[in-house]
């Protein structure tokens, strides 16, 4: 994972900006841009704070886009800027380019029970257009299907995940409610 993050930021700070058509074709309901004037990201954050639905974070510049829900639209959106839990591409594309050069586009409000069948709507929408027009990694909403990971990753995911409840530890005992020790 780290290997495909530092190539994806060299081809980001070391290619030139691409704009391509087709993106200006995702329709949305609600716009909110000048997001690195605090006010302006105030206001967009308390006027969607509660509201459920699928977003867009759009580069200006390139075209790109990053599609995904929420239950709570304004606090993903401070999410995605600040508290810095969001996909790779996009922190990298926000730190090249700047919060100035992007977005937040509400694609659509819906309920908690339609999020994740809009979500994949307009996932599969995104995924109709070239890979580098967008950031996202999954074409599935909500699951991690989809993202292609290095050899070296699934072994580190493999060896520091806790084995389930009831499986087999290496001392030959059982990982149930019993206390696990790791030397």
């Amino acid at each position: 994972m780290l290997l495909l993050a530092l190539c994806y930021f060299f081809i980001l700070f070391f290619t030139p900006e691409i704009h391509c058509e087709g993106t200006e074709d995702l329709s949305f309901v609600r716009e909110f841009s000048n997001l690195h004037i605090t006010e302006s990201l105030k206001q967009a954050k308390d006027s969607i704070l509660n509201l459920c639905g699928v977003y867009c974070i759009k580069n200006t510049i390139t075209g790109a886009m990053y599609i995904g829900s929420s239950i709570r639209i304004g606090e993903r959106l401070v999410d995605h800027v600040f508290n810095y839990s969001s996909n790779v591409y996009l922190q990298y594309a926000i730190a090249k380019y700047g919060l100035a050069a992007f977005t937040f586009l509400v694609v659509e409000f819906c309920t908690k029970d339609l999020l994740l069948e809009r979500e994949q709507h307009w996932l599969n929408w995104l995924f109709t257009l070239p890979s580098h027009l967008r950031y996202n990694f999954s074409p599935t909403a909500g699951s991690p299907l989809g993202v292609v990971r290095s050899e070296e990753t699934k072994a580190k995911i493999g060896i520091e995940a806790a084995p389930p409840l009831g499986a087999s530890s290496p001392s030959g005992g059982s990982c149930g409610q019993k206390e696990i020790r790791r030397d």
